[in-house]
């Protein structure tokens, strides 16, 4: 959960592509694209939070 919120943040918050978003996460553009994709969706919405 914690990259999803740092896919958002980098991509949302600061405008960046997805090459950029996946270089400074450290995975590739099409999982960050995914990972939105899935975001926008609600699919994390609902989710339990595990700490």
């Amino acid at each position: 959960m914690r990259q999803v919120r740092e896919i958002v943040r980098l991509s949302l918050e600061a405008g960046l592509s997805t090459r950029v978003v996946g270089e400074r996460v450290g995975i590739g553009p099409t999982t960050v694209r995914d990972t939105l994709k899935r975001f926008a969706r609600g699919a994390w919405h609902g989710r339990s939070r595990k700490r």
